[in-house]
């Protein structure tokens, strides 16, 4: 059996924590070895885990989930600071927004350094 989930660009701004999904997928370390040893999502039960459970852009505040996007698209981090807004919660998400150490940039057409943001999550191949 092959376990993959999604790597995972975490962010934060004030007191959002974002958790960007995307791929290519992993099947090494840790969120993978405590699925293997322990074949049950109850190993994975804390909120920073959900970005590999189920993909997509997921913004936390403490340990409460405040919401998940589904991005088709692509996401490009840049080591710029204070050249896009700040990131706040919103009804969609596209374009490019401010964290504390860095800018993120989510785009609907591939572009160069730009990853594929995985909306799935968790694959089991038996």
């Amino acid at each position: 059996m092959l376990v993959a989930v999604p790597r995972v660009i975490k962010e934060t701004v004030d007191d959002l924590e974002v958790y960007i999904s995307v791929m290519p997928c992993i099947t090494e370390g840790e969120v993978v070895e405590k699925l293997k040893k322990s074949m049950t999502l109850k190993s994975l039960d804390e909120v920073k885990y959900y970005p590999y459970l189920f993909g997509g852009i997921i913004v936390l505040r403490g340990n409460s989930v405040l919401v998940r996007y589904e991005f088709d698209g692509f996401v490009k981090v840049e080591s710029v600071r204070n050249k896009y807004r700040k990131f706040k919660l919103a009804p969609e998400i596209q374009g490019c927004y401010q964290f504390d150490n860095e800018a993120v940039c989510f785009f609907k057409d591939k572009c160069e350094g730009c990853l594929p943001v995985d909306n799935i999550g968790l694959r089991f191949i038996v």
